[in-house]
């Protein structure tokens, strides 16, 4: 998703059948790091720290959630992981 902002990414994401238990976004910055950090809830993990100071070329955070993709928000998931190819 190229130049998506955070609130257009969340719009998509809000569209997003609810049968569908995972979902893969790939786009650029600022947009996924800046909506990746929005939705973690958890801002003082390790993975969360990482993704604040760069988010470079094809790395990968993952979150998770407990409620429907329309239901999502700031600080409603968790970031599990936050992956950097070397």
């Amino acid at each position: 998703i190229y130049d998506a902002n955070p609130h257009t990414l969340m719009e998509l994401i809000g569209l997003t059948d609810d049968t569908i238990s995972t979902l893969l976004i790939v786009g650029h910055v600022p947009g996924i790091p800046w909506t990746a950090w929005e939705l973690a809830g958890n801002r003082e993990s390790d993975q969360a720290t990482e993704l604040s100071r760069k988010f470079p070329t094809s790395a990968l955070a993952v979150l998770e959630f407990d409620r429907p993709w329309a239901q999502l928000g700031p600080g409603t998931g968790e970031l599990t992981s936050f992956h950097v190819p070397r």
